[in-house]
């Protein structure tokens, strides 16, 4: 037998079918088309009602499964709709808070000219004779 998935249901189209008069409620009634038609017709065999018979281009195991995989998608994009408002109600939250206030905090450049440097010997001569020569450092004997 063939299989999809856990959902489908594979039954007899007889199950579905309105094997019953719509006037009386017999079930003694012939499903045909005759000439004079456009379409199928239930005849009663037990009084002259006629009605028009279902007119399905599908089993009824495909339509039932139709309708499942419809119901199926609307839940994703139903989920899918969740998800997005959820994302921009997030958004519109953190845009509302605005940047963090950052007015405490000591800046990265906060006294960098008095920041203390370790030199080697060489090097801190070097910084010191050129400190010298543009008169930053005021040398007294």
């Amino acid at each position: 037998e063939p299989y999809r998935d856990a959902d489908i249901w594979f039954s007899e189209t007889e199950e579905e079918e309105e094997r019953w008069c719509d006037g009386c409620g017999s079930t003694r009634i012939v499903v045909m088309k005759k000439p004079s038609d456009a379409r199928y017709m239930k005849y009663c065999n037990d009084c002259p009602f006629v009605s028009a018979a279902k007119d399905t281009s599908l089993p009824t195991g495909l339509l039932k499964q139709r309708d499942i995989d419809e119901k199926r998608a609307r839940k994703q994009r139903l989920r899918a709709r969740r998800e997005e408002a959820k994302k921009r109600l997030e958004a519109e939250k953190a845009k509302a808070e605005g940047k963090p206030d950052r007015s405490e905090e000591v800046p990265k450049d906060y006294n960098k000219h008095e920041k203390t440097q370790v030199y080697r010997q060489q090097e801190f001569h070097d910084v010191l004779s050129s400190a010298l020569q543009r008169g930053d450092i005021k040398w007294d004997e």
